[in-house]
């Protein structure tokens, strides 16, 4: 199991509050990102030298789960640190930050899949959220974005934006851009094995 497969599972288990996840291999501005975040959270309109500021302050009065994954270094990690709340920070890296750090034995085989986690969270979906889910999957690219996931799915795009904005709510699905998504591996891997379902 790797990192962001081991951080899907103890969001699974310990699923309470909003989930927020940024994967920070796509390159961009931190400000860029946090407007995003700001605006997940339903707060529009904040200039970008403020965002920082509100995004900490926002998240210190809610309970949310913040994934930050891939970071390779702390200044990465930095401008999303809010003064209180869980945050998982995935890294091949060691980082210094002030948080406790988990180093983990390999996990048997057993115990290693992910598929009974992401199991539990299929079968909860809506039927659209469902198919969609097993649709994108089959993207030819690593990224895809709300056209390209309407024409997949032969929905209008505000039908399927908000259906991918679901998936991404219960960490099926990973939002990379501005309207960008992509899936882990594994569960890309795990929405493919679900194609017979009609």
């Amino acid at each position: 199991m790797g990192k962001t497969a081991l951080v899907l599972k103890w969001l699974h288990d310990h699923r309470t509050g909003d989930q927020l996840h940024v994967d920070l291999t796509v390159r961009e501005p931190a400000e860029a990102r946090l407007g995003r975040l700001l605006q997940a959270l339903r707060l529009d309109g904040v200039a970008p030298a403020d965002r920082a500021a509100a995004f900490r302050s926002i998240v210190g009065k809610r309970k949310i789960t913040l994934v930050l994954d891939n970071a390779s270094s702390t200044d990465q990690v930095a401008p999303f640190l809010p003064a209180s709340g869980t945050v998982l920070v995935t890294s091949r890296a060691k980082l210094d930050l002030d948080a406790a750090h988990v180093e983990l034995e390999p996990l048997t085989d057993e115990s290693g899949s992910l598929a009974p986690l992401l199991d539990l969270s299929y079968v909860e979906l809506p039927e659209r959220q469902a198919r969609l889910y097993r649709l994108c999957a089959w993207h030819p690219g690593t990224h895809f974005d709300v056209p390209e996931a309407a024409a997949i799915a032969g929905e209008s795009e505000c039908d399927v934006e908000d259906a991918l904005d679901d998936l991404v709510e219960k960490a099926l699905l990973t939002e990379v851009g501005d309207d960008a998504f992509r899936f882990h591996d594994l569960v890309r891997a795990h929405a493919r094995a679900k194609r017979h379902i009609s």
